[in-house]
């Protein structure tokens, strides 16, 4: 009798240990940024992901270069996401699955074949003054892109497909960073502007540029929440657009640098914000 109880008391505390292990490897449960989201925003070159190869340097193309060894929209992410951690507390956005397939996917975007535009990548600029993209064209824009990933990715979220809507908003926060890249917000490609040499630069040199102890004022989250996605980004395409001077000059690179790589945080920051209020994560 007494080896019996052992047994049955040995059974309870097996199965209770599996599943403890059971839920320690579910993403959905673990609400804490995986080391790696931390890694890649101080500066690692170990992005998620496989990246754009190198060889799509080679297009007449001018984007916010990601994967293999380019890293700005990886990092710009990672710090909107420490950022948001740090002011508004864990939850489904800082989850280590999740956070990271938001990684993943702000790069996909770049990838040829994805949403390339046949080698143009005309839909990864948005010029808030003629309201177009670099062909000329009204849709797709960076602009319409983004929303359209929001759109997506609330329907989704409320839908109840969670990881759907990761997808959706990854994406969506790449074309946010582009709008904030001063070329993209001028439709200045790399066909005719420096374009490609300031993107290098900048992500030669990401790391310098960061906010403030990853914290944002108050204002920032008041102005995402009551403000139209529409009306964002039109405030955030202007300010980018009046860097282009400074992002034209060689000699004034790091400055530019710093004050667009700032912005583009800030901005995915209210974008990601936007979206948990919206769907009342927050």
């Amino acid at each position: 009798m007494k080896r019996l109880i052992i047994n049955v008391v040995l059974s309870v505390i097996l199965v209770y240990c599996m599943s403890i292990n059971v839920l320690a490897d579910v993403g959905p449960t673990d609400m804490s940024l995986s080391q790696r989201v931390f890694d890649i925003a101080n500066g690692s070159d170990n992005i998620l992901g496989k990246g754009v190869l190198l060889s799509h340097e080679e297009n007449a193309n001018a984007r916010f270069k990601s994967g293999g060894v380019d890293h700005t929209h990886q990092y710009i992410l990672a710090s909107a996401l420490i950022i948001l951690n740090n002011d508004k507390g864990s939850s489904i956005l800082t989850n280590k699955n999740y956070s990271e397939n938001l990684l993943i996917n702000t790069d996909w975007p770049d990838e040829l074949g994805n949403e390339t535009d046949y080698g143009t990548f005309a839909g990864h600029f948005y010029d808030p003054d003629t309201k177009d993209n670099w062909l000329g064209q009204t849709s797709p824009t960076a602009k319409t892109r983004a929303i359209n990933y929001f759109n997506s990715a609330v329907s989704a979220y409320e839908s109840g497909n969670i990881s759907q809507a990761i997808v959706f908003l990854g994406r969506g926060t790449h074309y946010i960073a582009d709008i904030n890249e001063p070329h993209h917000a001028s439709n200045y490609t790399a066909l005719n502007s420096n374009h490609t040499e300031f993107e290098k630069f900048v992500d030669d040199n990401r790391a310098l540029y960061k906010i403030e102890n990853n914290s944002l004022n108050m204002g920032f989250y008041v102005e995402a929440t009551n403000t139209k996605l529409d009306t964002l980004i039109d405030e955030m395409a202007h300010e980018s657009k009046a860097l282009y001077p400074k992002a034209m000059n060689a000699n004034m690179y790091d400055e530019a640098a710093s004050l667009c790589i700032n912005n583009a945080i800030v901005r995915v920051t209210q974008y990601l914000y936007k979206f948990a209020t919206t769907t009342g994560i927050y």
